[in-house]
């Protein structure tokens, strides 16, 4: 039976399941017209998605998605529950294809589309989603639902996660250079060793993050709520962190130079060796922080908030002007 009973036109069912969800991402590699934009999938009914082994079946509901191609594509006909050869009375069809998959062919999709093709998954319910490895760079997952998804090791590079909830997401060694995740919230999200720099995070909820040995070099962080994020060993280097919430973070050997923090509040934030070099902290808030043996050479403490802050063998600027 054709997955969903979905039509185009008059034309009969199509997929069935996950063996043939292949043949058809093998005949979109090949759809015409090129370029990274040449096809686009785009879930119209977000539906949840429950986390299985790749092979199992998967019984319940289904998500609604629409293919664009802008040259036509031939499919196989599905006879005896075999697929067809392509040669063999193929579909032949233009523009837009509805289609229906379950979680496990969401799982292959992922895993399996051509690469340099940009996927549509924009409102997307993926909560719990195994996507492992998988390849979403360029796609558009705002306002997505990922929360607990595993993306451990995928390629998030240049995708739009604006506004997505990935909280307590796994993205640990994930890659997301010049991701756009404008006000996403990864609120206890795992970004240990995650490649993230010129990724756009402004105004972003990474609470309590773990974002240990990450790559955010020339990351924007402005106005983000990192209060209690584990940053230890994290490249931040000429980040903007302008008005960001650093409360009770963990910034331990860090590298922030040449970084700014104008106006951000690093109350309690503990900075131990953290390499601050040429870095713009005036007007920040560093009651209460643990700066032992922090390098601040040329950085700009003016109008800085030091009171309690514990200064022990750190390195000052010549012309140090701390509040």
């Amino acid at each position: 039976m054709g997955v969903g009973g979905s039509r185009v036109g008059d034309r009969a069912y199509f997929f069935a399941r996950a063996a043939q969800l292949l043949r058809v991402g093998r005949a979109l590699a090949r759809c015409p017209g090129g370029g990274a934009h040449a096809v686009a999938i785009e879930i119209a009914a977000p539906v949840p998605v429950v986390a299985c082994r790749r092979g199992q079946s998967q019984s319940g509901p289904r998500a609604s998605a629409r293919v664009t191609c802008p040259g036509p594509l031939s499919l196989g006909r599905r006879s005896g529950g075999v697929a067809a050869s392509r040669n063999r009375h193929p579909y032949r069809i233009r523009g837009d294809l509805i289609m229906q998959f379950t979680s496990n062919e969401l799982y292959i999709l992922l895993n399996t589309r051509p690469p340099g093709r940009v996927l549509w998954l924009s409102g997307a319910d993926l909560q719990d989603a195994p996507m492992s490895r998988a390849d979403l760079s360029g796609a558009d997952l705002s306002r997505a639902n990922l929360r607990n998804a595993n993306l451990s090791g995928a390629d998030l590079s240049y995708a739009n996660l604006n506004g997505a909830d990935m909280s307590a997401a796994d993205l640990r060694g994930a890659r997301l250079e010049g991701t756009a995740a404008r006000g996403a919230v990864l609120h206890q999200a795992k970004l240990y060793e995650a490649v993230l720099h010129h990724a756009d995070f402004h105004e972003a909820d990474l609470s309590e993050a773990d974002l240990r040995r990450a790559d955010l070099r020339g990351a924007d962080l402005s106005g983000a709520n990192l209060t209690g994020a584990r940053l230890a060993h994290a490249l931040l280097s000429h980040g903007n962190l302008n008005l960001t919430t650093l409360t009770d973070a963990d910034l331990s050997d860090t590298q922030l130079d040449n970084a700014t923090l104008r106006g951000a509040n690093l109350s309690r934030a503990r900075l131990v060796r953290a390499n601050l070099q040429g870095c713009d902290l005036s007007g920040a808030d560093l009651r209460g922080a643990d700066l032992q043996g922090a390098n601040l050479a040329n950085a700009d403490l003016s109008e800085v908030q030091l009171a309690d802050a514990n200064l022990e063998g750190a390195t000052l600027p010549e012309e140090a002007t701390p509040c």
